[in-house]
């Protein structure tokens, strides 16, 4: 199978073009909706992605001329790309480094860290990468002044529905 991915606009333009008789599945994923359309013959997956919300989808895509079903077609490589992550919280800091510009950090986790878990995880990992000399936990910080920014699921949904046309 091949998987051809478009922006939401390009996906309506081109299942009405190269798969008119077909129509499009729709399956929610952590406040995304992805949509696939196939054509067997052609072994050709149709692959968008849309913050919008289902209603507001179903309603476009109707409107447009287009069934829509509950469902997804995959090829078996999607898989990672359509995981699960609504519970996902991303941690940056910004700390000075020492050199001519800023250090970023980042690190991902299953539930919301606390700003100390974040910090220590950086601790930890600098220590252990040698990133660092020995220096207190204390001194790290008084060193490197760490910025801690952690976003929320709901955050990080936010701002990708906003780069899915959607």
């Amino acid at each position: 199978m091949i998987t051809l991915e478009v922006s939401l606009e390009q996906f309506v333009i081109e299942l009405k073009e190269r798969m008119p008789k077909e129509r499009a599945y729709l399956r929610e994923h952590g406040g995304v909706v992805l949509l696939t359309a196939s054509r067997a013959e052609t072994g050709m997956i149709l692959r968008a992605q849309s913050g919008l919300a289902r209603a507001e989808l179903d309603a476009k895509l109707l409107a447009a001329g287009i069934t829509v079903e509950h469902g997804a077609w995959s090829d078996g490589a999607l898989d990672d790309s359509t995981q699960d992550l609504g519970t996902v919280h991303v941690a940056a800091v910004g700390y000075e480094s020492g050199e001519r510009r800023a250090g970023v950090w980042m690190d991902a986790y299953p539930k919301e860290p606390t700003v100390q878990e974040v910090l220590n995880n950086l601790y930890d990992e600098f220590m252990e990468n040698g990133e660092v000399a020995e220096v207190s936990f204390e001194d790290f910080l008084r060193i490197a002044q760490p910025n801690v920014v952690i976003l929320s699921p709901d955050q990080i949904r936010y701002h990708t529905s906003n780069k899915l046309g959607g």
